[in-house]
């Protein structure tokens, strides 16, 4: 059995570095595609279960982990330079504002059909993409309020909250061409073709909820907070009075502070557990409605021992 196993090991790497070599964007597309007989697994998610260390070690699933961590952002443009970085923690730190509304992160295409969508994607599909433009609402409507014969550059107010939409020769010149010529174009023509269909709330939607961000937020908000707790309870220690007592006071006119006393640090610590919680729980209710009660509660959650720790901490702090 093992033989077998190793001998069509063998034959699935040659074929996918043979796919990788004719066509490297099909062969990307093809491992996240989903297997309808494995209960819409994907290649590369059949490929980790069954421990096919080696197919996983090829080019095109390395590839399609990194995107997969990076979901509806482009991980080459960024993650290759200082200033790369330094544009998507400048995001992050906007809360997504600043990707919303201007061109400062680089966003990856959106799918060409449901089959080929990765699973961390959340971008939709434009109706007619990528080679029928003609076909989407948005870009013929677009186009019919272009002026004739106007050679400057202009902004156009779309009447579907798309926000105001700079479109200069290059964009006008892409939106007159016919569907046979726009699919001739090249990705980055592409892109600037079908960017009016990306909406500001739909760029938001899709870099907040990319795995590297919320992993990034996570990591943050848990070093805050560790922090905080550390000078908290190092600074009330030394001094007793330092901080200041919430007092709630009781229909009678009792002191309920005098019973107990919480302070104002407490209250931020108890709020932020209790939001941790609610994550907890959301999670692990998706867990067990993807996997089972078995499979779901013991293999996939309580394995890991982050959940341990968030589960643990907010018990230990109640």
């Amino acid at each position: 059995m093992t033989e077998n196993a190793d001998f069509f090991e063998d034959r699935a790497i040659a074929v996918q570095n043979a796919a990788e070599e004719d066509d490297r964007i099909l062969a990307l597309q093809s491992v996240n595609c989903e297997i309808i007989l494995f209960w819409g697994s994907s290649l590369l998610d059949i490929a980790v279960k069954s421990e096919s260390h080696r197919f996983v070690e090829t080019p095109s699933c390395m590839l399609a982990i990194q995107h997969r961590l990076y979901g509806d952002l482009d991980p080459f443009e960024n993650s290759e330079s200082w200033t790369a970085y330094f544009k998507f923690f400048a995001a992050g730190l906007s809360l997504g504002i600043l990707p919303a509304l201007f061109n400062v992160v680089k966003f990856a295409p959106p799918p060409e059909s449901k089959g080929f969508r990765r699973l961390t994607q959340c971008r939709r599909i434009p109706k007619g993409y990528p080679n029928s433009p003609s076909d989407n609402p948005i870009l013929k409507r677009l186009r019919s309020n272009l002026p004739k014969n106007d050679e400057k550059d202009i902004y156009h107010v779309d009447i579907s909250s798309r926000g105001v939409i700079w479109v200069n020769k290059k964009m006008k010149k892409l939106l007159e061409l016919d569907d046979y010529r726009a699919s001739e174009l090249t990705s980055a023509d592409m892109d600037l073709l079908w960017s009016p269909t990306f909406s500001a709330r739909e760029r938001w939607k899709c870099f907040m909820t990319a795995p590297c961000v919320i992993f990034v937020f996570n990591g943050v908000m848990t070093i805050f907070i560790t922090v905080w707790m550390n000078c908290w309870f190092t600074l009330v220690k030394m001094d007793p009075d330092y901080s200041q007592i919430l007092v709630f006071v009781l229909a009678d006119g009792s002191d309920f502070s005098q019973q107990t006393q919480i302070t104002y640090d407490e209250l931020g610590f108890l709020v932020y557990f209790f939001c941790s919680s609610i994550r907890e729980i959301a999670q692990l209710c998706m867990t067990i409605l993807q996997k089972g009660w078995i499979d779901g509660l013991m293999k996939d959650y309580f394995l890991d021992a982050w959940n341990l720790c968030d589960i643990l901490g907010s018990i230990f702090f109640l």
